[in-house]
């Protein structure tokens, strides 16, 4: 009844006592508005009883009269007109009732559609965040896109294959047959375990998925810039999701783990790389050449260049290691002071490091920028050829290698820096030692190449 507005009531109250005759009808003129809008006002408080309480209401139906002037001793059975006021206001009330679910289904419905919105931007953060630098570990040159192509031809050739053609399978993403289908577990697996490594808890592709097919004609929320991301993480950690909103705990994951990034910075490796790429993709005729030395290599030649001592002691150090990234320490090794200070240090540690991480991808790097400047055939010229234009992209940490190696007679080939094994370390016929070099490598291969990946990712780019 609270909802009931006091002039709606107040009315209805006035109709049920004219149409019996306690109350003139002569509605129209200026001087029975006017009384009946101060009686509105006199009556007012017991309007706002009548609302919150029925069980004296023959009582303030009777005060009321008292204020409207109205005989008391009439003829008229007041029970009959009670009866009929209460039936009035009973129709007030399921019709108050009615508007008031359609209102509520109307907010959901829009509250629903702002979850949506607010579900894909974050999934749209979450995406270049984390997503797609997981997929690119494993396929260089795919994105998100990519991905859902391959799993939807792959949930095609599923349903054909199994004969799911007749089963009205509406949405295959619902289908926890297809999804969990070798075909598709193949495709999706290794990203999820990647970013597992990455964020140290389970994503689900398929939920992703779903959010994204959410995108609607409504405004999205400007995330392009760091403060317009600020400001719409915070909308989103403060906002309420609707009931029936079935991603609710997904999308709140999904904001927490993106804001840790603000409080421990984690630069995904090969960011550089991967926008290079893409504006590379963009430019008519342009070659992409991959012109480091493949990390396999150089994670087995740093390996195998140092002693059985060393890799015990790289390895302790790593795993114990808890030493937090901050922005300071990211401005820090930009700056050219800092990083010498940082390649010293690791030279002073790890001499052989030093030499297998920096030095000879240094001389790697140069050797694959020379090919590239080397001079295009073209029979349109009358030279015969046309200049190269070549764009490298490298880490930081080895602008200054790649520049001295610049100045020093050209490599002839690089050979040498591709076996697994490094030419003048001395060779060991212990057979003893072999063994034990074999065990501490099966042990600790997983932990120093995680290791190394980080040391390496922060200290010398």
């Amino acid at each position: 009844m609270n909802d009931i507005t006091n002039t709606k009531l107040f009315e209805v109250i006035l109709d049920v006592f004219r149409k019996n005759g306690l109350l003139r009808e002569d509605m129209n003129t200026d001087e029975q508005k006017k009384k009946e809008e101060k009686a509105y006002e006199d009556c007012l408080p017991f309007i706002k009883q009548i609302q919150e309480n029925n069980s004296n209401l023959n009582e303030q139906l009777l005060q009321l009269m008292n204020i409207l002037s109205i005989d008391n001793d009439s003829k008229i059975s007041l029970d009959n007109i009670f009866k009929q006021i209460i039936a009035e206001i009973n129709i007030l009330k399921n019709d108050n009732l009615c508007l008031k679910s359609r209102i509520c289904a109307l907010e959901d419905k829009i509250k629903l559609k702002e979850a949506n919105c607010i579900s894909y931007d974050m999934f749209r953060l979450f995406l270049f965040y984390f997503v797609e630098p997981a997929i690119r570990c494993l396929h260089p040159t795919w994105d998100w896109n990519n991905l859902t192509n391959q799993w939807t031809n792959q949930e095609e050739i599923i349903i054909k294959s199994e004969n799911m053609d007749d089963e009205n399978i509406d949405d295959p993403l619902d289908n926890e047959y297809i999804q969990n289908h070798q075909l598709i577990r193949t495709i999706l697996g290794p990203i999820e375990v990647q970013l597992k490594l990455m964020l140290g808890r389970e994503v689900n592709l398929c939920v992703l998925r779903k959010i994204s097919k959410t995108r609607h004609t409504l405004v999205h929320d400007d995330v392009k810039s760091v403060p317009n991301q600020r400001v719409f993480l915070l909308k989103c950690k403060n906002f309420e999701f609707p009931d029936q909103y079935e991603y609710t705990d997904h999308v709140k994951d999904f904001t927490n783990m993106i804001l840790a990034l603000d409080q421990h910075p984690r630069m995904a490796p090969g960011g550089e790389f991967r926008t290079a790429f893409r504006e590379a993709q963009k430019v008519p005729g342009c070659q992409i050449v991959l012109g480091d030395r493949p990390v396999g290599i150089t994670l087995k030649r740093a390996i195998n260049s140092l002693s059985t001592w060393k890799r015990i002691r790289l390895a302790w150090s790593l795993l114990t290691s808890k030493d937090k990234i901050t922005n300071e320490d990211v401005e820090k090794c930009m700056e050219h002071d800092m990083l010498e200070k940082l390649l010293l240090e690791m030279s002073g540690e790890y001499p052989e490091l030093s030499r297998v991480f920096i030095n000879e991808r240094d001389q790697f790097l140069s050797y694959s920028l020379r090919k590239c400047t080397q001079r295009i055939p073209i029979e349109t010229n009358e030279s015969g050829f046309v200049p190269s234009t070549v764009v490298g992209v490298v880490g930081i940490g080895h602008v200054q290698g790649i520049v001295k190696q610049w100045n020093l007679p050209p490599l002839n080939d690089v050979q040498h820096l591709m076996k697994l094994t490094l030419d003048d370390k001395p060779i060991r016929h212990s057979s003893f030692g072999n063994y034990a070099s074999l065990s501490l490598k099966l042990v600790c291969l997983g932990a120093i190449i995680a290791g190394v990946v980080q040391y390496t990712r922060y200290r010398l780019r």
